[in-house]
This record gives structure tokens, C-alpha cells and sequence, in this order.
């Protein structure tokens, strides 16, 4: 059993029912309670032309191994209206990054643990750092608010996403 937390997004229709349907699916495999984050709207990184995100990250156990868990999360993305073959930084009803997945250290062609770029993006850290504030990304003794600081910056502000 594993301790994973993943990042998620979206920026087309409801953004917050968006990521309450996906973290509804995730029950599907998550052992136990699935926690999570305030939802964040933010600007699009990287992108052109697009919608603001709500973002979130969520943690969970699970015991689905790394490989599982991704296609697991990509199926979950295809049946929230994400198309199999979609374009990077293309605009999503939901979008599912694993951040971290135990202390596992992995690099292969489609997956690589943690994920390579969730230090330099606020949309991760500030919502990683408020579920979870003692979090260190595996082989890295930096703290999340050390790498806040040195993100680039974007525009982020916190929702009620109960109302």
C-alpha cells in the first residue's frame, strides 16, 4: 500500500464539479479516505489562448502499482470527456498527474515518479503544501515553501469550493 498524491485539473465547463466527479472516481481504487485540497483557479501555464484552470491535488493509498494507477488515472480522464489522443497543453475537463507515489523513484518513456516538472508549478505546490505541509519530493530535502519561492510565478487565488 502506497501514500500518491495527484495533481488535478480543468479548465472546460465546471471546473470544481469537474474534479468532485474525478475525485468520486477515484473511490473506485483508493484505499481508504481520499483527501484533498482547496480548488485553486489559476492562469494557464504554458498554454495560449485558454480558459483558467481549477486545480487541486488529492492524496490516497493505493495498491495498484505505478503503471496501474496511470492507466487508472488516464481512464478515468477518458471517461470525463478527455480524448485518448490528446494534444500537450491542449485545454481539458480533467487532467490527472501523478505527483508522487510512495518514495518511488521512476523514469521510463511514459511515466517518470515524481513527476518532473511539479516543483516549478505553484498550481501543485501550493495546494501539496496545504493538504499535506511537511511533504519532501523523494530525493529532494527542500521544503515545499522553499520551492514556492523559486516557482515561477503565475496568478493563483483559492476557492470556496463549497459554494
Amino acid at each position: 500500500m502506497k501514500l500518491v498524491y495527484v495533481a488535478m485539473g480543468s479548465n472546460i465547463g465546471d471546473g470544481r464539479k469537474c474534479l468532485l466527479s474525478g475525485i468520486k472516481m477515484l473511490e473506485t481504487f483508493a484505499l481508504g479516505e481520499i483527501r484533498y485540497s482547496s480548488f485553486w483557479n489559476t492562469e494557464p501555464v504554458e498554454m495560449i489562448d485558454q480558459s483558467w484552470f481549477t486545480n487541486a491535488v488529492v492524496e490516497f493509498y493505493t495498491d495498484l502499482s505505478p503503471i496501474d494507477l496511470l492507466k487508472s488515472l488516464q481512464m478515468i480522464e477518458n471517461n470525463s470527456g478527455r480524448p485518448s489522443n490528446h494534444l500537450r497543453n491542449a485545454s481539458r475537463t480533467l487532467d490527472l498527474d501523478i505527483i508522487s507515489y510512495g518514495n518511488y523513484v521512476l523514469e521510463t518513456d511514459f511515466l517518470e515518479l515524481p513527476h518532473p516538472r511539479a516543483r516549478q508549478r505553484l498550481f501543485v505546490l501550493i495546494p501539496l503544501q496545504e493538504l499535506a505541509p511537511e511533504f519532501q519530493f523523494p530525493g529532494d530535502d527542500r521544503s515545499l515553501s522553499d520551492l514556492i519561492q523559486v516557482a515561477p510565478s503565475i496568478k493563483i487565488e483559492r476557492l470556496d469550493y463549497l459554494s
